[in-house]
């Protein structure tokens, strides 16, 4: 079985923006995605997060260091790959309790 990527509403609203803006270059994120498929544990889990996982993606004009954040999540069962958000790593470092609270609801349904 093949493994199947499918992004949130949220993050394709924001990658689509981070891409016309020339902030994220498409080739680097085919990169990203296919090595990410190949190693769907590289990003580090969120703990208390139900398996909700972040990796570093870079920025086109800043590198890695000055990139990006993937949440995302994994569920080997269905060869699925789930991307949540995309976030700039200086906006936020991790989920605040409110948001944390949220997202588990979330990955409860």
């Amino acid at each position: 079985m093949r493994r199947t990527c499918i992004n949130s509403p949220v993050f394709t609203r924001i990658y689509d923006q981070l891409v016309r803006e020339n902030k994220l270059s498409e080739q680097d994120f085919i990169e990203f995605e296919q090595e990410l498929l190949k190693n769907t544990w590289k990003g580090t889990v969120i703990p208390g997060l139900g398996g909700l996982r972040k990796a570093r993606i870079k920025s086109t004009t800043k590198g890695k260091s000055g990139g990006f954040r993937i949440d995302y999540l994994d569920f080997p069962d269905y060869e699925v790959l789930y991307y949540i958000v995309i976030y700039p790593k200086n906006v936020k470092e991790d989920l605040n309790p409110e948001k944390r609270k949220l997202c588990l609801t979330w990955l409860e349904k």
